[in-house]
Order: C-alpha cells, then structure tokens, then sequence
C-alpha cells in the first residue's frame, strides 16, 4: 500500500530524492511520512517544500468492490470490519487477522446498505467476521438492523476509546473517516468491544414516545413566550404578578396577595 511517489529537496547545491513511506508509520504522520535527505554544502541553500496528499485512505465505490480478488491468498484469515457512519455516506475498512488493511469503502447512507450487506455476506462465507460500529445516533440504525436480520455479529467501540486511539493508532490525532473507521476495526481487534445486537423497541413503547417529544417540543415552545408575556405584565400591569405567580412554567392560579392591616390605637389595649 506505499506510494512510489518521491519528494524534491531544492537547493542551489544539490537535488535529492526521498521516497514515500507506507501505510503507517509509527514514528510520524502516515499521511506525509517519508525521510529528508539533507546535503552537506559549502553555501547556505533553501529547501522548497511540495505538498503531497496521502493515498492511503483512499476510497473505492462498494459498486466496485470485488472481494474475491481482495481475499485471494487469505483463505481461512479473520476478517474485522470497522464502520464510520455518517448522514449521508459511510466509510467502510476491513482488516485482515495479522494486522493488515484493506483501502475503504465508500457507501452512500442508506441507499447502498443492501449492496455494502452483500459484499459483507461473501465475506462470511468463508471466514470468521466482526462488524464493529461507533454510537452515532440514528443515522446506523438501518445498517445495524440489516445486518442483523443477516446473521452478522455487530460490536460497539467506544468514542472516547477510538479518540484516544486515534494518535497511538499513527502518531498523528488527526482525525477523518477512513482513519475513524479503520481505528474501529483495530480496536475491536483488540477485544475493545461490546455486543451490539440490535432489538426493535417494542410498539406501544414507540408510540408513548413519540407523544413524550411532541409534548416536550411544545412545551418549549410555550415558556420563550410565557415569558415574554410575564416581561409585558411587569411593566404595564404589575399587579397581575400578585395574582398570577411570576415565573416561566407555573400555571396555577391563587388569591391575590394582600398584606395585613396593622391594628388601631385603639383597638391595642
């Protein structure tokens, strides 16, 4: 998985060329790793610096996945599957049992879910696989119930554990989707983590919910103005806080405040 693409350093003295690293590299940045050639001169010399952009998390279309030329050579290896779902697309790398990677796959969300579950079945044909996701709210829990309802094993890694992960994984905390997915798949490797079966909720359950958030919403509607309204009162008609309590939310009403007569001279013996 290196690149053969090489880096000019420039100087009036001499031109030198240093290779490309590979995949990763654990003492520095895998996406601009690579050694500095550097050459001794008798005057001082400038070095131009090219930028390079890494083609190690490249993506291929699931469309163009053909998984039995990937597993040629691999009969019987382990495959761990690490997923970064998003709203709109997926970024799927799988990683072999000694340690290494495929380049990802890039899945629209939800629309090739079907195709990403029919590559990911061929894998399972023949080799022990694990499916491992981040939480991410609703946006994979139509990947989760597809891949369920084929007999995959789903596992939850932890967020903090894969952004913790992330610069142990290649010296770098940088952070994007084919390196998220590919520090989920290492770390589910790693036996870092949990069954992720997933269970519809139970009808009744749903419905008592959904009229839960609409109360909720309309609840929040209602206190911005009530306390506009309160706000209004207090200027115009401050009279009102005695009969109506001041304060967003409370909505009972009570007898107007009114404050005791102190009693005559005369009536004090």
């Amino acid at each position: 998985m290196a690149s053969g693409r090489e880096r000019v350093l420039r100087g009036p003295g001499a031109t030198r060329a240093a290779k490309r690293s590979g995949y990763r590299n654990r003492s520095g940045d895998a996406s601009i790793g690579g050694q500095c050639e550097t050459v001794e001169v008798s005057q001082p010399h400038l070095q131009e610096v090219i930028p390079m952009s890494s083609k190690a998390y490249r993506a291929t279309r699931v469309n163009e996945v053909n998984w039995e030329q990937i597993a040629r050579g691999k009969e019987g290896l382990g495959v761990t599957v690490g997923i970064d779902v998003g709203k709109f697309d997926m970024s799927v790398i799988c990683r072999w049992a000694d340690g290494r990677f495929e380049r990802p796959w890039r899945v629209k969300n939800p629309w090739e879910i079907p195709t990403l579950v029919g590559v990911l079945k061929q894998v399972k044909a023949d080799r022990e696989l694990v499916v491992a996701l981040e939480p991410s709210g609703t946006y994979g829990e139509a990947l989760r119930q597809a891949l369920g309802a084929s007999g995959i094993e789903v596992r939850r890694v932890g967020t903090k554990a894969s952004h913790d992960y992330a610069e142990v994984f290649d010296g770098v905390p940088s952070q994007h989707d084919g390196k998220d997915a590919a520090v989920v798949a290492e770390l589910a490797a790693l036996g870092k983590a949990r069954p992720w079966a997933y269970q519809a909720a139970d009808s009744r359950e749903e419905e008592l919910a959904y009229w839960v958030e609409e109360m909720v919403a309309q609840r929040q509607v209602l206190m911005p103005w009530q306390g506009r309204l309160e706000g209004l009162l207090a200027r115009h008609w401050p009279e009102a806080s005695q009969v109506r309590p001041t304060g967003a939310g409370s909505g009972e009403r009570t007898t107007p405040r009114r404050t005791p007569r102190r009693p005559s001279r005369s009536r004090r013996g």
